[in-house]
């Protein structure tokens, strides 16, 4: 059932992507939220997290000095994203600590876009309206929790993979295309004479390497229980020799005593075939009761 619900929510939104603003808000928002979370781990100071409604953000940091520091944020969009989306699918497919997931997510996005969107922005809008909006599902319950975690784990998963090889747009304005220009200007050996597409393209396949790793470190032990959990079939029961089908009821299952009588009366054994001839010349003829009490054959006398 859950994983109908992750195969259900993937090609929903692969047919109704461009319809459904508020959830790729919300995408968004996560991806930029990594962005300033990474540059803050580098010792940068976040100064504004923004989105718009034309499917795209923008993470306005200070201080951010170091190469590693750099290339750390500026993957840690596609690549915190994914880590979301593997952690809320795991939860959801293991089916434990559903709720308290979804509380945490929610506490995390409504601190941080308060902390660091605009009053009045759509990114602190967006965040704070999803925040709450968590909340809300995670009262009603705890199916409702779970299908949440499912839906929305599966869709920040698909975004990553659909946006990252998104080069219909300006390439130099993806987070792609922005590390590729940092390479060039930092002339790192070996690509100084690279295009910008085929770096930027080589940039997006080392970070979808990374969002597999993310998916097999994260995802892989849940699938090996579920697997390991799927009770086989039923072995079919074997029935004695010349018993009929398997799986069918012997033949002639429980016997009253006056139908085991009259089987042997018949020549017939208790499991309804003929006697063999050496034991018909032994039983006893037929108006011969076996075990038949004295005086029991005979009628009771007249008053």
């Amino acid at each position: 059932m859950r994983l109908w619900v992750v195969l259900g929510t993937g090609i929903a939104i692969t047919l109704f992507w461009e319809w459904i603003l508020p959830v790729k808000l919300l995408v968004v928002l996560v991806h930029e939220i990594w962005h300033g979370a990474a540059a803050l781990l580098s010792g940068a100071v976040l100064d504004q997290i923004d989105v718009d409604l034309a499917e795209s953000g923008e993470t306005l940091v200070s201080g951010l000095y170091s190469t590693s520091g750099f290339v750390f944020s500026v993957s840690a969009g596609y690549l915190g994203t994914a880590l979301v989306g593997a952690l809320l699918l795991a939860r959801g497919l293991a089916g434990e600590w559903e709720r308290v997931t979804v509380f945490v997510f929610a506490g995390l996005l409504l601190y941080m876009s308060y902390l660091f969107a605009n009053v009045g922005s759509i990114a602190f809008y967006a965040g704070i309206g999803w925040g709450v909006g968590w909340i809300l599902l995670g009262l009603l319950g705890q199916l409702s929790a779970r299908l949440t975690l499912l839906v929305f784990g599966t869709i920040f998963l698909w975004y990553c993979f659909y946006d990252l090889f998104d080069f219909t747009r300006d390439i130099g304005r993806t987070d792609a295309g922005i590390l590729a220009r940092y390479i060039q200007a930092q002339a790192w050996p070996g690509v100084g004479d690279w295009s910008m597409t085929a770096l930027a393209s080589t940039v997006s396949l080392v970070w979808c390497a990374g969002i597999f790793g993310i998916l097999a470190i994260v995802l892989g032990p849940i699938l090996g229980e579920m697997a390991a959990a799927t009770p086989a079939p039923p072995a079919a029961e074997e029935a004695p020799p010349g018993m009929g089908e398997p799986g069918m009821p012997d033949f002639p299952g429980e016997l009253t005593p006056d139908v085991q009588e009259w089987l042997l009366m018949n020549g017939f054994g208790l499991d309804g075939r003929p006697l063999p001839p050496e034991l018909l010349e032994e039983s006893p003829p037929a108006n011969e009761l076996p075990n038949t009490p004295p005086g029991a054959g005979q009628s009771a006398g007249g008053a």
